[in-house]
């Protein structure tokens, strides 16, 4: 287990390197770029997620950027981390755990409030779906 100071919490995959974080940088940018690629999706829902994490790969990027620019170490733990512990991003789990001991308890705030209203969040937007033609 790490410290509060750093979002990777698993051992690094002994048969694959870390990703640079220039190739980090690469895959942020090119989701960027996927989410304002035309056609843009008609539903809502997906629209507003697409939107989401468009936004989030361009805020990701810039600070990324910056870390390295000024931390070279602690953007390789970054970049390790978004590859996540097999590759496919960061595990769910540790991200909540993270979340909740470094960004929540920090806060004061109730980490349990806020699990309910992201599920409330997630009920609302569920119940905004538009039916597919044909469907």
């Amino acid at each position: 287990m790490t410290d509060t100071t750093t979002p990777a919490i698993h051992d690094p995959d002994d048969e694959e390197a870390p990703p640079s974080v220039q190739l980090t940088l690469e895959a942020l940018a090119e989701l960027y770029l996927r989410t304002i690629a035309l056609p843009l999706p008609r539903n809502p829902v997906a629209f507003g997620w697409q939107a989401t994490a468009g936004a989030l790969a361009a805020l990701s990027a810039r600070l990324l950027h910056f870390v390295h620019a000024t931390d070279p170490a602690a953007a390789a733990r970054i970049a390790d981390f978004y590859h996540g512990p097999q590759g496919d991003g960061p595990h769910p789990l540790a991200v909540t755990r993270w979340l909740e001991r470094t960004v929540a308890q920090a806060a004061g705030a109730d980490f349990d409030q806020w699990t309910a209203q992201a599920k409330e969040q997630a009920l609302q937007a569920r119940a905004l779906e538009v039916p597919e033609a044909g469907a």
